[in-house]
């Protein structure tokens, strides 16, 4: 009988993000820089004193995205931007006129090299 804001906002947050759920598909979002040799260096660097397992581990994940080695993960997770999905959530109450504002969430972005 009545519209469903959260489901308006699962088919939006489905545009953010290619099928695979990996990749920006936000028109005019930052691209992904190119990586310098230095920052390939450093990031190379900071691989070796971490441990790939215990980073799996943490994360509760068996591989990265695309079966990635660590380095080239790692190279992905500093150099690409992001768009996240921390939590959502959606009520009506009863005697609510606002169903939209009974709707919620928050999304975490990051884009390398912004301020």
């Amino acid at each position: 009988m009545v519209d469903s804001p959260a489901w308006r906002l699962v088919k939006a947050l489905d545009t953010l993000v290619s099928d695979d759920g990996n990749t920006i598909a936000i028109e005019g979002y930052p691209c992904r820089p190119a990586i310098s040799a230095e920052h390939k260096a450093m990031i190379a660097a900071a691989a070796k004193k971490r441990s790939e397992a215990k980073a799996k581990q943490q994360m509760g994940v068996k591989h990265w995205i695309d079966d990635l080695p660590w380095q080239a993960a790692n190279e992905r997770l500093v150099s690409q931007p992001t768009v996240n999905i921390e939590g959502s959530s959606a009520a009506t109450p009863a005697g609510r006129k606002d169903r939209a504002a009974a709707s919620r969430r928050r999304q975490d972005r990051h884009a390398p090299g912004a301020g």
